[in-house]
Order: structure tokens, then C-alpha cells, then sequence
């Protein structure tokens, strides 16, 4: 007995079509709004849809896209709307069939009979594998975890196929590279097998075990933070804490060594180095391994950030020294009322700012330097014994320089003014 939704707004209608359809045989949950059909689709597995387009909060098309995102159902649009434009859109989005209201209802039922029959008939080829919250859509080739993507290369997914295909059966090494790579020539050796089933159960499995202990994998991560192009290449990393590590290896007299060399570093230099660290340590040479794409991306994220950052805080030191300026403008036009010349007057407007300036630059140093050195000792040298904090001169420098140059800015519009004013304006401002 199939099982069938209905999505139509109109009462009268949706009645009549849940009589026609339960007297036909089928089963038939009715929704009137785009909510309750989520709600309906959420919680049960349905053999075919009919939507309406126009409902009160949204349009069946957006339900239609939202459920091709997990399901090949078939779909059938019933609308009072016959543009071809909208008969396209329906169709392109994943539908079925469209059919425009007024309709007979025969009609309507024999596409039903003939959408299922059709359906049925797909079905019985696989097109979906599913087991333990693994899913895989083998006509989009995809697979998820949990509804989560899973990012697999193409060995991992035929390995992924053929055990889901075969479950509850063991199959050895030979008959796993048989059904693989039988078509393609392409032949590997047990070891690399071994490799790809590992990486497979890192991706697909909450646990892992290693040395005989079984981890909990907290998560993975899309890319390589230790190649260039963020590729694994076939190499598997597992990051974990030094306990673990500990515990895992039974190393713990270890230490790991970064020396980095000038640019003009010869493989000479580099074999000396090696040479001087003796055989006792795993030498690494990463020279090739270059990360300035990543290096400038984080440098333009954080200087535009702290640019911004800048901007902000100069356009509020201009406000500022700007908005108590002109708070004073009736005492400076006092002063150019009894006599006091018009550069006298923007002397001592540039004086009141660069005061403020100077109070605010003592104050931010008073403050931010012991905050600067506090961080730094919490964050970095409580890690990394040779870290030295140094006074950031360059810093300081360059916040000078801008304060200055926004104090400078928050005097011009308000001396300017004062200047051209006439004596006469000035005493009537009084």
C-alpha cells in the first residue's frame, strides 16, 4: 500500500482528494501549510508527493527543492498556475509532473498509478545504501555520516560501497581488490589496501584503535594543516594531546627542534644540520613545503582587521576632540570679539586638542603596556620559556602618529570656522 502526501491549502479540495485517494487504496497524510509538511516529511517515508504551489507561508517549490536534497520521491505539482514559465521552474526543480487545475480526477489518478509503477520498478535497482547512520546516494555518488558529508576519495568510496553491500560477510584482501579494481587494471597490494581500509574507518567510525587501545575521534578536519595545497596525500595524521601521545608510543623523553633557515640555505647547510643533530633524532626537511599563500591570507585577515580596528578609533578621537571644541565656541568667539586674531585663536584650538591627545596617549600607555606584558606572560611565556617580552616601540610609535594626525584633523573644521567669522558674528554669538 503506497503511502502518499498531500500539500494543498484549499479545505474543500484537499477533502475531496483524501476521499479519492484513501477509496483508491492508497495511504494519505494531508498538510495545508509548508510547516506541517515538514513536520510530516520529518517523521515518515512516503511513496509519492503532491504539492500545491501557492500556500499561505512559502511555495511547494521551496518544500519540492529541500526534499530532492535527500530523496529521489516522485513528486506531482498541482496548481491553478499554467505559465510555462512556472511548468519549467516545477519541472526543473526536481517534479515529477505538473498538472493545472481544473482537472479530472481520473486523469490525475492514472499519473499517480503511472509515477508509481515507474518508481517501483527504479527501485528495484539500488540507487540508496544506508546502515548505521552511514548513507549513500550511489546515483550522486555521495555519502554521509549522520547527514553530515563525508569528504572520501574515489578508492574510499568503492571500499565504502562494497562493504555496505556486503554486510555481515567477511571478505578477504583478495576478493576486496577483485570486485574493485577487476574493470580498471588498475592492481594494488595488500599493504595499500590495508592503508585505504585505515583511512576509511577514520572517516566512517567514532573510535580508532591503536597499540590495542580504542579513542574516541573528537572530530575531523576537511584539509592537511601540514601540506601545501592541504591534501593528505595518502598520509594519515592524528593529532592528540602530549598525554595521549605519551601513552600511545610510551615515548616520553622527547623533544621537537624547529630551526629556520635563511633563504639563500643550501642542502649543504641543511645536511650539516643533520649531521650535527646526530642519528638519535628523525630529521625532517620542509623546505618544500611552503605556506605563504596561507601565511598572507592570515596576515591581509588580521592587518585588516586591526585597520578597521584604527579607523574606528580615529573617527571617535575626531568626534570627540571635535564635539568638545565646539562646546567652547562662544568663549572663542569672545576672544576674536575683543581682539585676539584668527591664528591666535587656531593655536589655541590646536593646543586644546593636542592636549587631549597627550592625555589619551599617556592614559592608553599607562594602561594597555601592563596589560600588554600581563597577556603575554599568561598566553606565551608561561609555553615557551624563551619567549621575551619587548617593549613595542614600533607600535607605540605608529599610535602616536595617529592620534596625532586625528587630533590634528579634529581642530581644522572648527579654527577654520572661527577664523572667518566676522567680529560682528562673533560678538552675537555672544
Amino acid at each position: 500500500m503506497s503511502k502518499i502526501l498531500l500539500l494543498e491549502d484549499d479545505l474543500s479540495l484537499a477533502n475531496g482528494l483524501s476521499f479519492a485517494f484513501r477509496r483508491e487504496g492508497f495511504t494519505l497524510d494531508a498538510a495545508r501549510t509548508i510547516a506541517e509538511a515538514d513536520a510530516l516529511w520529518a517523521g515518515g517515508k512516503y511513496d509519492l508527493l503532491v504539492l500545491d504551489v501557492s500556500l499561505p507561508d512559502g511555495s511547494g517549490f521551496e518544500f519540492c527543492r529541500r526534499v530532492r536534497c535527500t530523496s529521489r520521491v516522485p513528486v506531482i505539482f498541482l496548481t491553478a498556475s499554467d505559465e510555462e514559465t512556472s511548468i519549467i521552474m516545477g519541472l526543473d526543480i526536481g517534479g515529477d509532473d505538473y498538472i493545472t487545475k481544473p482537472f479530472k480526477l481520473g486523469v490525475l489518478m492514472s499519473r499517480v498509478n503511472a509515477l508509481l509503477r515507474r518508481a517501483g520498478a527504479f527501485s528495484a535497482a539500488e540507487t540508496e545504501l544506508a546502515s548505521n547512520g552511514i548513507r549513500v546516494l550511489l546515483l550522486q555518488g555521495q555519502a554521509y555520516k549522520n547527514g553530515e558529508p563525508l569528504e572520501l576519495t574515489a578508492a574510499e568510496y568503492k571500499l565504502l560501497c562494497l562493504f555496505m553491500r556486503n554486510a555481515n560477510t567477511v571478505l578477504t584482501k583478495g576478493q576486496i581488490l577483485d570486485k574493485l579494481w577487476d574493470c580498471e587494471g588498475n592492481y594494488i597490494d595488500s599493504s595499500t589496501l590495508t592503508v585505504y581500509i585505515r583511512r576509511l574507518r577514520m572517516k566512517i567510525e567514532d573510535t580508532v584503535h591503536i597499540n590495542g587501545e580504542t579513542l574516541t575521534i573528537a572530530g575531523l578536519l576537511k584539509n592537511d594543516l601540514f601540506s601545501e595545497d592541504g591534501l593528505t596525500h595518502g598520509k594519515l595524521t592524528l593529532i592528540s594531546s602530549g598525554e595521549t601521545f605519551v601513552r600511545l608510543t610510551g615515548e616520553e623523553d622527547y623533544a621537537l627542534v624547529m630551526v629556520q633557515t635563511t633563504g639563500g640555505a643550501t642542502n649543504a647547510d641543511v645536511r650539516a644540520i643533520q649531521a650535527a643533530a646526530g642519528k638519535t633524532f628523525s630529521f625532517r626537511d620542509m623546505r618544500e613545503a611552503r605556506t605563504s599563500g596561507t601565511y598572507m591570507a592570515f596576515v591581509f585577515c588580521v592587518y585588516a582587521f586591526l585597520t578597521i580596528i584604527a579607523l574606528v578609533t580615529v573617527l571617535n578621537i575626531v568626534n570627540s576632540i571635535s564635539m568638545s571644541i565646539w562646546a567652547r565656541m562662544k568663549q572663542y568667539g569672545a576672544m576674536r570679539a575683543v581682539g585676539m586674531d584668527g591664528r591666535q585663536v587656531t593655536k589655541m584650538i590646536a593646543a586644546e586638542a593636542a592636549t587631549y591627545a597627550a592625555l589619551g596617549c599617556a592614559a592608553g600607555c599607562a594602561i594597555g603596556l601592563p596589560l600588554s606584558r600581563l597577556i603575554y606572560n599568561v598566553l606565551i611565556d608561561g609555553r615557551f620559556p624563551y619567549a621575551v617580552w619587548c617593549f613595542p616601540l614600533r607600535p607605540l610609535v605608529m599610535i602616536v602618529l595617529f592620534v596625532s594626525l586625528a587630533a590634528a584633523a579634529a581642530s581644522i573644521a572648527p579654527a577654520r570656522r572661527i577664523r572667518n567669522m566676522p567680529v560682528t558674528a562673533a560678538i552675537n554669538e555672544l
